[in-house]
């Protein structure tokens, strides 16, 4: 093999793993995110005493939570699917 091939196929699967970190990064920050909400609605609810504006507060937690519990799920499918390049040598 080459250098030169050997070079690019090295910045190929560099690239490559930066884009895996940097999916990585955006599933954690997603999952804050929702958590985020779900508590803001939780604490909005809890500081209300009217009881619909408290029921729709404890709906839009619902809301966060069940979109926390989706995105959890897939994240946790797209690592499990997920086969590294193989390396070069």
């Amino acid at each position: 093999m080459s250098r030169v091939v050997w070079l690019r196929a090295h910045a190929r699967l560099s690239r490559f793993e930066e884009e895996v970190n940097i999916l990585e990064a955006e599933m954690s920050r997603t999952k804050a995110a929702l958590r985020f909400e779900e508590n803001r609605w939780l604490v909005r609810a809890g500081d209300n005493e009217v009881p619909g504006a408290q029921a729709w507060a404890m709906r839009q937690a619902a809301l966060w939570a069940a979109l926390l519990e989706h995105a959890t799920k897939e994240f946790k499918d797209a690592r499990s699917t997920y086969r590294p390049p193989l390396p070069t040598q």
